[in-house]
């Protein structure tokens, strides 16, 4: 070898091994930097999720996150509060609507086999039951519309039915057998505006039902959930669950029965959080050997579903997320009646969120760890967080306001009666409608306030559940103001126009 040639080759190979150290040096920082992220990260829900759980009367949280292709866990609080049973890894929960993102995989994979098309009138599917007719056509009842909630169709969600019922049967749910949620028909024009419906689900578990020729949640097992690895899922009530089934409360605290569902496509899963991290990981190329999909549906397909359609910030079965810096995530939120949950993914960015929890007010303790990680992903918190806040502390000073006027009212009433100018015996000058009305007053008040917004009247649900978590203050002010117009009704002021008039009495 000359030694021109002998040189030239000493120069590339130093030049290899300098890009290789500096490649290294490179991975080392992001690995580094990334590392330095998820501790920041795990220290910050360490720090602030107990509190969270206290402040906002949440038994229990858990949480996964993905990070490319590893995922870590984290849970705070009780699957069951009374027994003391901590949330563990294996914890299952209702997902309530997240079970429509998982059942559009399973339509999705029938129209990747053929059997559906997405822009045919679901009708031409449907032999068991059909949709009332009305003033718009049924034929823009699309699997595409169903599934981005632009078909058009009533009945947002479902509350379920104790676990002593008998379910009915899909015909019957989608007929109005729904405990008052009312029945699936066309509204609007289908395809002129976004209307959310967990009716359009139910619709689409008959056409699943249809089209594969078995029942759905068997469908869903052996097509959707057993192939993304998600054994510790299902779409109906199994006994082997029971041993790792969290309980489910109401705002109140009050432990609440497991309801079931006969519209399961829209509200049935039960999972655990390594498994919706699964299902979240299966929209993501994160290995660079396993495609987005894996194989239960094409990665043109996962694209097509985590798109935007027109009329909607819904993909199909996906919703548009927009983050603080301008880029949109993809997911879908849950709510069943003593369950609350969470899915966000950035699959560009191969990172992904769930959060499950077992509370009515679940949706507080969501929102503050959505923002943290949210603002872990762009630097900057969700305009939600701020609005969430915002509200809370609305809501807190009209306590306040409340509070401090009870006071004072409090300590003109003391003052009165210690001077005897309230009196019991004073009742007794009052007419019999009077007495009872005065008495009556507060007390109906008190019952309506507390049954209107605890009492799950409406159509199932309690309204507190979607209030702010500081309306608890709001109804604790009420509540003594209604305790004091008691008081003031069982001790009166004397009747002033009989004093006068027996003093004239005396006088002549």
């Amino acid at each position: 070898m000359s030694g021109v040639k002998a040189f030239s080759l000493l120069i590339i190979i130093a030049m290899l091994t300098n890009v290789t150290l500096v490649s290294g040096m490179n991975m080392t920082m992001g690995q580094k930097q990334a590392t330095d992220n998820t501790s920041e990260f795990q220290k910050k829900l360490d720090s602030q999720v107990p509190d969270l759980l206290k402040k906002y009367g949440v038994p229990g949280v858990k949480i996964a996150v993905i990070e490319g292709d590893k995922v870590w866990e984290k849970e705070y609080g009780y699957a069951d509060k009374s027994a003391k049973k901590l949330i563990s890894a294996n914890t299952i929960f209702q997902v309530g609507s997240v079970s429509k993102m998982v059942t559009a995989w399973g339509a999705m994979k029938l129209v990747d086999q053929g059997k559906i098309n997405l822009d045919t009138p679901v009708e031409e599917y449907l032999t068991r039951w059909h949709l009332p007719k009305s003033q718009y056509n049924s034929e823009g009842v699309t699997l595409r519309r169903i599934l981005s909630h632009t078909a058009g169709l009533s009945l947002q969600g479902y509350a379920g039915a104790a676990p002593s019922k008998k379910l009915v049967s899909i015909e019957e749910s989608l007929s109005g057998r729904t405990y008052g949620a009312g029945d699936v028909r066309i509204i609007y024009e289908p395809g002129s505006r976004f209307q959310y419906s967990g009716g359009g689900y139910t619709l689409l578990q008959l056409m699943i039902e249809e089209v594969s020729g078995m029942p759905f949640e068997k469908y869903m097992e052996q097509e959707v959930l057993k192939p993304l690895g998600m054994n510790n899922s299902a779409f109906e009530w199994k006994d082997e669950f029971k041993a790792n089934m969290s309980k489910a409360y109401g705002v109140l605290g009050q432990t609440l029965p497991n309801y079931l569902f006969t519209e399961k496509a829209a509200a049935g899963l039960f999972t655990t959080a390594a498994d919706l991290a699964k299902f979240e990981m299966a929209v993501m190329n994160v290995s660079g050997e396993e495609p987005a999909g894996r194989g239960v549906v094409k990665p043109e397909t996962v694209a097509l579903m985590t798109t935007s359609v027109t009329n909607a910030d819904w993909g199909l079965g996906y919703q548009m997320i927009d983050l603080p810096n301008g880029e949109t995530a993809v997911g879908h939120g849950g709510t069943n009646r003593g369950w609350r949950a969470q899915l966000v993914e950035i699959p560009d960015k191969k990172q992904g969120l769930v959060i499950l929890t077992n509370s009515d007010m679940g949706d507080n303790v969501i929102g503050e760890i959505a923002a943290l990680w949210m603002e872990q992903q762009t630097g900057g918190l969700p305009d939600f967080y701020s609005n969430m806040h915002s509200m809370d502390r609305s809501t807190l000073m009209l306590a306040v306001i409340l509070g401090f006027l009870f006071v004072a009212a409090s300590m003109l009433v003391a003052n009165s009666i210690m001077k005897g100018k309230r009196q019991y015996a004073y009742l007794k000058d009052k007419k019999m409608g009077k007495k009872i009305l005065r008495i009556l007053a507060p007390v109906l008040i008190t019952a309506a306030w507390w049954i209107g917004l605890y009492g799950p009247i409406v159509r199932g649900w309690n309204v507190a559940g979607f209030l702010p978590a500081s309306l608890k203050w709001v109804t604790l002010a009420v509540t003594l103001w209604c305790m004091l117009l008691l008081v003031i009704a069982v001790l009166p002021k004397k009747n002033k126009k009989k004093s006068v008039d027996n003093k004239l009495n005396i006088d002549s």
